[in-house]
């Protein structure tokens, strides 16, 4: 039976995680064939890269762990994250920094980041936190923000895809994302909604009209 492998590392996910020094990028993405490396594909240069280097293993695909690995059957196996240990911690984070509640935001970051690691059975998240500086903690609220919203997004990879663009929609971070190469809308313009289906526009008499992609929905105050 033929097993198409359709998902590939993105450069934007795979350089961010590299940078930070970040061991979970080998859970979320195999690495190249015969080496210790992991090598993303542009954003969107799917079908500009050559065939070769990509299905010749010269650049990574998904892992099983998230469910994404074409010909191993332990993909079917990944779980399916509504909410995640690691997302409840972000999210009271986030809450005690913008004052909507009171506690140790930082104690619960840290939780955040033990969370996502202990999840994938991902060894070094104590010395990933005291090294890391994508696990900093900042002095102001501002950028407390941004570490939680950017942790979260690493914690999501992979198996939150939709949460996590809901999430960037919803407060702007993190802001590390590069357009798509196959991209057809201006530039530095990201896709902000889904565009409603032909049902609604055959079978609902209410239907209020076709939306642009990039035209924002109504909570998406950022």
């Amino acid at each position: 039976m033929g097993r198409t492998q359709n998902l590939y590392a993105s450069a934007t996910a795979v350089d961010t995680l590299q940078k930070g020094r970040d061991p979970r990028v080998k859970v979320f993405y195999r690495n190249v064939t015969n080496t210790d490396t992991i090598v993303g594909i542009p954003q969107g240069s799917f079908e500009s890269t050559p065939s070769s280097t990509i299905t010749g293993g010269l650049r990574s695909s998904a892992s099983y762990r998230v469910g994404a690995r074409g010909g191993d059957d332990n993909s079917a196996l990944a779980p399916v994250k509504f909410i995640s240990a690691a997302e409840s911690y972000f999210l009271q984070a986030e809450a005690i920094v913008r004052t909507y509640a009171t506690g140790a935001a930082q104690t619960l970051f840290t939780e955040g980041i033990n969370a996502s690691f202990d999840a994938y059975s991902v060894a070094g998240a104590d010395d990933y936190i005291a090294t890391s500086p994508s696990a900093a903690w900042p002095a102001t609220a501002n950028a407390q923000l941004q570490a939680i919203l950017f942790q979260k997004w690493v914690a999501m990879n992979g198996n939150q895809g939709f949460e996590a663009w809901t999430e960037w929609r919803r407060t702007g971070y993190p802001n590390i994302f590069k357009q798509s190469q196959a991209s057809v809308l201006g530039a530095g313009v990201f896709p902000a909604r889904f565009l409603y289906p032909g049902t609604e526009l055959t079978r609902n008499r209410n239907f209020p009209g076709q939306k642009l992609v990039e035209d924002k929905v109504w909570w998406d105050v950022n």
